[in-house]
């Protein structure tokens, strides 16, 4: 994952398949090299990245250090500076027998930092459902909140706040069909920015009604000049078996969908991004 600051920095976390560590890096706008770093333990990985208002990096994902590769594993925030400082590394988990995995993060005006990712923790019947924390600056934990779609597994993939500092959480829902067959739908939800209750939530899905696996997902996702959402993904289009790239516009208020397109290849899309001017 890549993030970028006002200097057009970029800064990029994944992990050093050699070594088996998290990698953080960063570059100049030219791509020159600034610095970078293995850090973490074995098996330690960070899947998303945001950078806050000093220019600091804040990326998520899951350490194995502390439990020497086994599960449960607890999700791992860190937080470097612009010049490639540690500030500190967090792990996240409620101490239950099951693992928790970050995956999106994203921060406010004033350096919060929230995050969105996926636990058994809350579930009755051993199904991934999503978590969203947020953290102070200082990664210190404000709330938690852990989302049950009536025992549905569930998938956060982006996370965004509007200009009110809500957070919009995009990713996938599985639900059965009849017949006893499972799919995966898009799944949206607005977050209250104050503790994390929610506000709406909506599921989007090709309208045949076909038995068989769907597998539609979003991505990633984006707010508008205007404060809609914009989210991106791929669909099987009418249970074919071939992936459209997917990109949807939906109303911040009520989440109701304004406008959809999907590619014309067999492909998917992955990020989404909207400048000042509203193009996407």
């Amino acid at each position: 994952s890549i993030g970028d600051d006002s200097s057009n920095n970029f800064y990029a976390a994944g992990y050093d398949a050699v070594d088996d560590t998290i990698l953080v890096a960063s570059y100049d706008k030219d791509g020159t090299y600034r610095w970078s770093y293995n850090a973490g333990g074995t098996s330690d990985r960070l899947y998303d990245t945001a950078v806050d208002t000093n220019g600091n990096m804040v990326a998520v994902g899951y350490s194995m250090t502390t439990t020497s590769g086994n599960v449960p594993f607890p999700a791992l925030i860190v937080k470097y500076t612009s010049s490639g400082s540690l500030v500190f590394s967090r792990e996240l988990d409620d101490g239950s027998s099951q693992s928790w995995l970050a995956l999106a993060v994203t921060t406010d005006s004033s350096d919060n930092i929230y995050v969105a990712g996926r636990t058994q923790a809350q579930s009755n019947n051993n199904n991934d459902l999503p978590f969203v924390p947020k953290l102070n600056n200082a990664g210190a934990v404000q709330w938690v909140k852990k989302y049950d779609h009536q025992g549905q597994q569930s998938q956060p993939e982006g996370i965004a706040l509007d200009s009110n500092g809500d957070i919009i959480v995009s990713g996938r829902i599985h639900e059965e069909l009849p017949g006893g067959s499972g799919h995966s739908c898009g799944m949206v939800m607005k977050l209250n920015k104050g503790d994390g209750s929610l506000i709406w939530h909506k599921f989007f899905k090709d309208a045949t009604d076909s038995n068989g696996f769907h597998t539609d997902q979003f991505q990633n996702v984006g707010i508008t000049p205007e404060d809609d959402i914009v989210t991106c993904g791929w669909t099987n289009y009418q249970y074919a078996g071939t992936y459209y790239g997917v990109v949807l516009k939906l109303s911040g208020t009520d989440g109701s969908q304004i406008w959809q397109r999907r590619t014309n290849e067999d492909d998917g899309t992955k990020k989404i991004a909207v400048d000042s001017a509203g193009k996407i």
